[in-house]
């Protein structure tokens, strides 16, 4: 969080297997979204709709679909959200 400008009194709201981290102060500007536990093509459609600035994602989420994998960071580029996985 820190790293991506986030300060630990940021608001942190799970649903949905999304973690989305906002400023205290405005919830709907400078989202960062973090997907941790799972993802999917339902999961990518709901973070999509959160319109966030930038998306992180654990790369053994996407258990070797390159296909998925680069489907999504397609419709992010799209979207103009960056993308990124660790």
């Amino acid at each position: 969080m820190l790293k991506n400008g986030k300060d630990l009194n940021s608001h942190i709201k799970h649903h949905n297997h999304i973690y989305s981290i906002s400023d205290q102060e405005n919830h709907d500007e400078n989202i960062l979204v973090l997907l941790l536990e799972e993802v999917n093509e339902d999961v990518i459609e709901s973070v999509l709709q959160e319109n966030p600035n930038k998306v992180i994602a654990l790369d053994k989420l996407f258990k070797n679909n390159d296909q998925l994998k680069t489907n999504t960071a397609l419709q992010m580029q799209d979207a103009d959200i960056k993308f990124e996985t660790i």
